[in-house]
């Protein structure tokens, strides 16, 4: 029983430590970053209001939608 105890603490971190995503709007901009070498690969999705277009991708409001990793 303290074996479950002990995951359910671990589990609870994790959640509390997750990202939140967003879900897609029709009138943002989506950006695919990508990151590849010969041990791992990752992407992530993220989309920004059009309103923010013309700042620089670093000052832009990203939303994330999806992180993969392998």
């Amino acid at each position: 029983m303290a074996e479950h105890g002990s995951a359910f603490i671990r589990v609870k971190k994790l959640v509390t430590h997750a990202v939140a995503l967003a879900h897609p709007k029709q009138d943002y901009k989506m950006y695919l970053f990508t990151d590849a070498s010969d041990l791992y690969s990752r992407i992530f999705l993220t989309q920004v209001p059009n309103k923010q277009l013309k700042v620089s991708v670093h000052d832009q409001e990203h939303k994330p939608l999806v992180f993969l990793s392998g």
